[in-house]
C-alpha cells in the first residue's frame, strides 16, 4: 500500500497514518515512509493525514484520508 498526497504539497509535509481505525494525528500513529503489505486476508482500514513541519505550524492540515482494503 502506498499513500501520497493526491495534490501539491511541500517537501516538508509528513504523511501519518493509522490500521486501527484511529485518526491520525501529530501525535497518534505512524510515519508514512515507505509502502507496506496489507494482510494476508481480511479486511484493512488506513487513515492518513498530512501534516506540515513544526516551522510551518501555521499551515494547514489536510482532511483525513480513508481508504478500506478487503483481501
Amino acid at each position: 500500500i502506498s499513500i501520497s498526497p493526491s495534490g501539491a504539497f511541500p517537501a516538508t509535509y509528513t504523511i501519518r497514518y493509522t490500521t486501527d481505525g484511529s485518526t491520525p494525528t501529530a501525535s497518534n500513529g505512524s510515519g508514512y515512509g515507505s509502502p507496506f503489505s496489507p494482510p494476508a486476508a481480511g479486511t484493512l482500514t488506513v487513515k492518513a493525514i498530512a501534516l506540515p513541519n513544526s516551522s510551518y505550524s501555521a499551515w494547514f492540515t489536510s482532511p483525513v484520508a480513508t481508504a478500506v482494503y478487503t483481501v
